[in-house]
């Protein structure tokens, strides 16, 4: 980014995960039905922090919370994400699906 005269832009994040799987069971995608997908249930908090010259932004926190299932020899087939990514404490889900290998 070029120096606007305020001096350098210097970000650092810092993202803490857990991941536990929490059973396997049956799920059903554009792709197809799987009967033994492992679901794995994710949760973390990202931290970030920007400062500018001698100027520190205020810390940023976002907690992250995602479920995906996994398919032997397929690899993942359906993920959600819960996360607050604005921050609002207002979550709401993004869901990926596989559709297709090529």
């Amino acid at each position: 980014m070029a120096d606007t005269g305020f001096g350098a832009i210097d970000a650092h994040q810092v993202m803490e995960m857990t991941n536990e799987i929490v059973g396997i069971e049956s799920v059903t995608v554009p792709y197809g039905s799987f009967d033994n997908a492992i679901k794995v249930v994710s949760t973390g908090t990202l931290e970030m922090t920007t400062s500018m010259g001698d100027t520190e932004m205020p810390a940023m926190s976002i907690d992250t919370s995602n479920v995906t299932w996994y398919v032997e020899n397929v690899g993942r087939v359906r993920s959600e994400d819960l996360s607050d990514s604005f921050g609002t404490g207002d979550a709401s889900s993004t869901v990926t699906e596989l559709i297709s290998i090529e």
